[in-house]
């Protein structure tokens, strides 16, 4: 993964307007999905991409983008369930 890839994702994670992002490397190893993983990026998959793989991932990735966006206009809203301080029930 090249660094301008990293400086990206990092950026547009500081924005707070995080699109989806899957990164598809020709190579998978533990460290660079682990960089690309904490430079927000949803998911990591090794080329060559097989069968439902990929659209598994997009999947994913726009369930967890939208469960996202719940919460974070739950605690616009100031729903007391949302909040960071709240209590598990």
């Amino acid at each position: 993964m090249s660094r301008g890839t990293v400086e990206t994702l990092t950026a547009e994670r500081d924005t707070g307007q995080v699109l989806p992002t899957i990164m598809i490397a020709g190579s998978k190893d533990v460290s660079m999905a682990a960089q690309a993983m904490k430079a927000g990026a949803s998911d990591f998959i090794e080329k060559p991409v097989s069968g439902n793989e990929l659209p598994a991932s997009v999947t994913r990735a726009g369930v967890v983008a939208g469960f996202d966006q719940a919460v974070r206009l739950a605690r616009e809203r100031g729903e007391p369930h949302c909040r960071p301080d709240a209590a598990p029930a």
